[in-house]
């Protein structure tokens, strides 16, 4: 099986609930009337029913109110450590995510950070081997759907900012669910400077790999709210599609920009995006960080 090679290790807090199934077995064993086993069988569907598909919501991954140094996740205190350079676990279809998350889970970690898929690298990029941000031709998936006209500097087909990509976000899913399955949360990054034009190159939202007729830009006006073209109104309706689809998940966090002091990153624009969040959030029963 291939392995993942992993750097960094600290302390990390843990999660079982082996302790519930024990009891309900133990408990099933002394069970003597039709009637007090379907109680039984009721009261297990209700401990183990997934809150997706009983459409609740779970609580996501919180501070801490008694010590906001920490985390709170499924009612119990966490610290979150990890060793997560797999920044394209999402956004590269030739990275395997499970045995990924396997190997998080075999070594104790619970948490990874992924981009996604606004921002693509170069496979030249800071002398990065094997950078999962790099993903080879006809590899990169991202949040919207190609085009039927061809042009992206990429490779292959331009896309077409009004429309998804189903196979995104059916990989979305499967890696959110997968990953807190594990116990691991899953840092969400939602942007990413372009340090340079070769990154800008290559990003869905420039306009010479789109459809949409966004205008041509300095890769350092795209996360503006006053230089950016038409940008702001693609990014919003982003934020809001992965904040729905991730609204039942509660082991993601979201981060609004990777390292937003380069680029030309405004605050202004990371507070309205983050106000985005919120209104997008604002009839969830539970919000996410």
């Amino acid at each position: 099986m291939k392995k993942f090679r992993f750097y960094n290790f600290f302390f990390v807090t843990t999660f079982h609930a082996s302790g519930r199934s024990v009891m309900l077995f133990s408990y099933f064993q002394h069970m003597k009337s039709k009637y007090t086993f379907l109680i039984f069988c009721m009261l297990v569907f209700a401990l183990f029913l997934n809150p997706r598909e009983a459409g609740a919501q779970a609580k996501p991954i919180s501070l801490n109110p008694e010590n906001p140094h920490y985390f709170l996740y499924k009612n119990k205190p966490a610290v979150l450590i990890t060793s997560g350079e797999h920044y394209g676990a999402m956004l590269n279809t030739d990275f395997d995510y499970t045995i990924y998350l396997d190997e998080l889970q075999s070594k104790g970690l619970n948490l990874t950070r992924t981009f996604s898929g606004s921002y693509v690298e170069p496979s030249n990029a800071f002398n990065i081997s094997k950078n999962t941000l790099a993903p080879g031709p006809g590899k990169f998936l991202c949040p919207w759907k190609r085009s039927n006209v061809s042009g992206y500097r990429g490779g292959g087909n331009k896309f077409d900012l009004s429309q998804w990509d189903k196979a995104y976000f059916k990989r979305l899913q499967d890696f959110v669910s997968l990953a807190g399955s594990k116990g691991v949360i899953v840092e969400f990054t939602l942007f990413c400077p372009f340090y340079g034009d070769e990154q800008w190159a290559l990003s869905p939202m420039n306009g010479l790999n789109n459809v949409n007729g966004i205008d041509t830009m300095p890769r350092t006006d795209v996360y503006t709210l006053d230089k950016n073209r038409g940008l702001l109104a693609v990014q919003e309706k982003l934020v809001r599609k992965i904040v729905s689809e991730l609204k039942d998940d509660d082991n993601v966090m979201y981060e609004i920009c990777n390292e937003p002091y380069f680029g030309g990153v405004t605050m202004e624009w990371q507070h309205h995006i983050a106000e985005v969040i919120s209104e997008a959030e604002k009839d969830f029963p539970a919000k996410h960080l």
